[in-house]
């Protein structure tokens, strides 16, 4: 599958859109397959590494996924 990834903090230029690895959900979560996303000000603070110094683990969706296609799995 497709994904948008960054490995260091600078401008929109980091972006790179490659292959990534499929997830496998577990039996209590879902795959989903998202339409469309937004990026908000919070987003780019972190990719240009603005809010660095207070992320301690893996940023993880906290607000409902807008656009969900359809269950996958």
């Amino acid at each position: 599958m497709k994904g948008v990834i960054f490995n260091r903090y600078s401008s929109p230029d980091v972006l790179e859109y490659t292959e990534v690895t499929k997830p496998s959900p577990t039996a209590k979560q879902l795959l989903i397959k998202v339409f469309a996303s937004s990026v908000n000000p919070v987003d780019w603070k972190i990719r240009r590494g603005m809010l660095k110094f207070i992320i301690f683990e893996a940023i993880r969706p906290s607000r409902p996924v807008k656009g969900c296609k359809r269950i996958l799995q």
